[in-house]
């Protein structure tokens, strides 16, 4: 392989999602069974945002008293950064880390759910490169 990889090469394809009107503990369930710690939330077949794990733990915390289950839209990230799969993968992994983002949904050209792009996958793709299965380009490094 030669040149920058693509986000499609890299993200974890056909993530499960959640409707932005589902209940917290619904995504909670979800997320424990397929053992995953974001999911992709569309609102009327689009993507609306993102909700992960740390969300509904946090959002659970702050409102322990609560009669009614929250609902995904109260708690997830919207909206979401969303990419194009064939996106070269430098531009995605800089606006990531800019944006202080631990994950990324993945969308094909007709703009629908394609997968999902986190740092679990960048982390995997990183031991690869430092084992050799990717080569190197020689750039300058970005600092912020």
């Amino acid at each position: 392989m030669s040149g920058m990889p693509s986000v499609g090469t890299v993200m974890t394809p056909l993530p499960h999602s959640i409707d932005i009107g589902e209940d917290v503990v619904t995504a909670r369930v979800l997320m424990d069974e397929h053992n995953i710690h974001h999911l992709p939330v569309t609102s009327k077949g689009k993507i609306a945002g993102v909700v992960t794990v740390r969300d509904i733990q946090v959002a659970g915390a702050l409102t322990p008293d609560r009669d009614t289950s929250l609902l995904v839209r109260e708690v997830c990230h919207m909206p979401a950064y969303v990419a194009e799969a064939a996106e070269p993968l430098d531009v995605v992994l800089l606006e990531m880390a800019d944006r202080q983002l631990s994950s990324v949904v993945v969308v094909d050209h007709n703009g629908r759910l394609a997968g999902i792009l986190t740092l679990t996958d960048v982390c995997r793709l990183f031991a690869r490169a430092l084992d050799g299965h990717y080569p190197q380009k020689s750039r300058p490094m970005r600092t912020g």
